[in-house]
């Protein structure tokens, strides 16, 4: 009787053991899963905090135009604003490729995929920001070089400065975020393979 005992008391271990063992395996998912989405929102938000920005300076602009119109230069405003809207609209492209980020639904390759055209778009808006900062500037200058007036060449001055200083770090932040990304579906790549095999 003991040994029957001894018996039915293991299999209920045993019954246990594989209980929590399926259970730290969903923890284990789940942790990834919510990882992975996190620094994936951060990225998301950011972009959609780029469009919002974007699509508001542009009444702002306007709006300054209009206030101050003698003193501010046609070509300023309208090379501005087509900048604006030019950028609004590269914030909606990729806004929307990263809306097909689907971690429910996708797998790793499909989910990797997108994160790796998102990484050379902003590896070339990166590139492309400063040679496009100098063209603008150098056009406001052209045209008006000897109509600037102080207040005028210090506002592009501090313009430009501003939008590589934060050029710089939101590059920087989306460069750490794409790596964590990476890793993260990395990470999560590995358990699929390991609970296969399991």
């Amino acid at each position: 009787m003991e040994l029957e005992d001894l018996k039915q008391h293991w299999q209920l271990l045993n019954k246990r053991l594989e209980a929590t063992e399926v259970l730290n395996q969903k923890l284990i998912q789940q942790m990834l899963v919510e990882r992975t989405n996190t620094t994936f929102n951060k990225i998301y938000k950011t972009e959609m905090k780029g469009l919002i920005l974007a699509i508001s300076l542009i009444p702002i602009n306007c709006l300054i135009y209009a206030i101050a119109y003698s003193y501010t230069p046609v070509i300023w405003f309208i090379t501005l604003n087509t900048f604006l809207l030019l950028t609004s609209i590269w914030q909606i492209i990729k806004v929307s490729l990263l809306k097909q980020f689907d971690i429910e639904n996708q797998n790793i390759y499909e989910l990797s995929k997108i994160i790796i055209q998102y990484k050379k778009w902003i590896q070339g808006e990166t590139i492309s920001a400063i040679p496009l900062a100098f063209i603008l500037s150098s056009i406001w200058l052209y045209y008006y070089f000897n109509t600037l007036t102080p207040l005028l060449l210090s506002l592009i001055v501090i313009i430009i400065a501003t939008g590589i200083i934060f050029g710089f770090f939101v590059s920087s932040y989306t460069s750490k975020n794409i790596r964590n990304i990476h890793k993260s579906l990395n990470d999560l790549e590995d358990f699929y393979k390991e609970k296969k095999k399991n």
